[in-house]
């Protein structure tokens, strides 16, 4: 009867191993759709971005030609910091137009390597402002 017990034991642990390892393999394949569908949804933010860079860079040189016909009328030294200003847009909407996302990232990635004080300060800056505006809504 004691042999009868063990081996009712050893079945009953036997069982939850196996379903143990029945859970371990849905969870499993449960995390690799996951993954699958979050890559096919980073995949389609970049599309979307792609697809949009023509009309940022449309809009920033817009900016930047407004921006260089008004600065004549500004007062004393604002005149070239408006000038000024209009070119760095200008300066970014070429590189909206000729950089893939892929290459802002990268380039991005390389000025956290060469300068990760003020990138952390950046970060803290734009986490800062989206929390503000995130809080008002």
């Amino acid at each position: 009867m004691a042999n009868n017990k063990f081996e009712s034991t050893s079945d009953a642990i036997n069982d939850a191993v196996g379903g143990l390892g029945d859970v371990a393999s849905r969870v499993q394949k449960s995390a690799s759709t996951l993954g699958e569908k979050a890559s096919e949804l980073g995949r389609d933010a970049v599309d979307a971005i792609e697809a949009r860079r023509g009309t940022a860079a449309s809009g920033l040189e817009g900016a930047a030609a407004g921006l260089h016909r008004n600065a004549d009328r500004l007062p004393g030294n604002v005149g070239p910091l408006a000038h000024q200003a209009a070119d760095k847009l200008g300066a970014t909407a070429d590189y909206v137009r000729d950089n893939t996302m892929q290459d802002a990232l990268a380039d991005l990635g390389a000025y956290v390597k060469a300068h990760p004080t003020q990138a952390l300060l950046g970060a803290a800056v734009v986490g800062f402002c989206a929390g503000r505006m995130l809080s008002r809504d």
